[in-house]
């Protein structure tokens, strides 16, 4: 019988999840789904918009709401969103459902140069909030994660990293595909 594969990433926005998810989709073959674009689908809204009209709390809901949804499938990748663990019954869905949750791992330094202030809610009005942000949260993201991998150079390196440790985890990959 073959195992069914779950794998969530938390981590900053801006950390790599998105990217690496598509990635690694592409490898071991797995549905993804990043519950932001998925979120930003079923309310025909972008994450901002939703931020602006009814505020974090109603988003937060809606984002918990959408990982109840998502954590019933089988042989799935998800990307959360950045503030997925200020909701411990987040994490507590995606263990319950035996995810394996995997925090990726960026310097700050690395996510502050490349992000897009303008896109992301929290931080639209003033980039330094990534900061206060990221202290708030990074040992949330530590305590509340099955691995951590750290993506800091490639995006080649941090996804064979990830393979490895799915294998590690799992077994041989080539059995699970669909």
């Amino acid at each position: 019988m073959l195992v069914d594969m779950k794998i969530a990433f938390i981590g900053m926005m801006g950390c790599g999840k998105s990217t690496i998810g598509e990635e690694l989709h592409k490898k071991i073959n797995l549905k993804y789904i990043d519950i932001d674009e998925y979120i930003e689908r079923n309310e025909n809204k972008k994450i901002t918009d939703i931020f602006n009209e009814k505020g974090e709390g109603y988003f937060r809901k809606i984002e918990n709401n959408t990982i109840v949804e998502l954590s019933n499938k089988d042989n799935i990748i998800l990307s959360t969103g950045g503030g997925i663990i200020k909701n411990k019954d987040n994490i507590n869905i995606l263990k319950n459902k035996n995810f394996i949750i995997i925090f990726i791992e960026r310097s700050i330094d690395k996510i502050a140069e490349s992000i897009k202030s303008e896109n992301r809610p929290l931080i639209k009005d003033n980039i330094d909030k990534l900061y206060s942000i990221y202290n708030e949260r990074e040992k949330l993201y530590k305590d509340y994660s099955d691995y951590i991998i750290e993506n800091n150079d490639s995006l080649e390196n941090a996804v064979d990293k990830i393979i490895t440790l799915v294998k590690n985890v799992y077994g041989e990959i080539e059995n699970k595909m669909e």
